[in-house]
């Protein structure tokens, strides 16, 4: 695990201060947080808890962001 934190992660309601979430207890997989995996489809280890968008100014913000790299790759 690393303390990295992806933005999709930011926007999630799951995500906690910690840099952990309800997915991940034990901290987010390096799947997600170095290689970028998707969580808005299952991964190994999340019991199906995937993303949630919350709907805080700072969640929808960074949900924009992570949109707006994702959509120019």
């Amino acid at each position: 695990m690393t303390s990295r934190i992806p933005v999709l992660c930011l926007a999630c309601k799951r995500f906690r201060k910690d840099g952990s979430c309800s997915a991940f207890p034990g901290g987010i997989p390096d799947a997600i947080v170095v290689f970028g995996r998707d969580h808005r489809t299952s991964v190994n280890g999340d019991n199906g808890i995937v993303f949630a968008q919350g709907q805080g100014s700072e969640q929808l913000q960074a949900f924009d962001d992570w949109k707006m790299v994702h959509e120019a790759r």
